[in-house]
């Protein structure tokens, strides 16, 4: 790979960071956009000190789909 494209795959990822510290963008989509796994992804937010934006509603959801199971 040569420098061009890991340069924009650095700058790609710094978005997506961006967006997600925002909470403009869930951790699936921001992984999607730096064409990471959402393992990978969270690792690169707790590199950049990035905490969880999951909504209260959202949540709720996780905890009644767990629940119903």
């Amino acid at each position: 790979m040569s420098l061009l494209p890991k340069i924009l795959a650095m700058g790609v990822r710094d978005y997506a960071v961006e967006l997600y510290r925002e909470g403009r963008i869930t951790l699936n989509e921001a992984a999607d956009l730096a064409n990471l796994t959402v393992r990978e992804t969270m690792g690169l937010l707790l590199d950049h000190e990035v905490k969880g934006n999951i909504r209260t509603d959202q949540q709720r959801k996780a905890i009644n789909f767990i629940t119903k199971r």
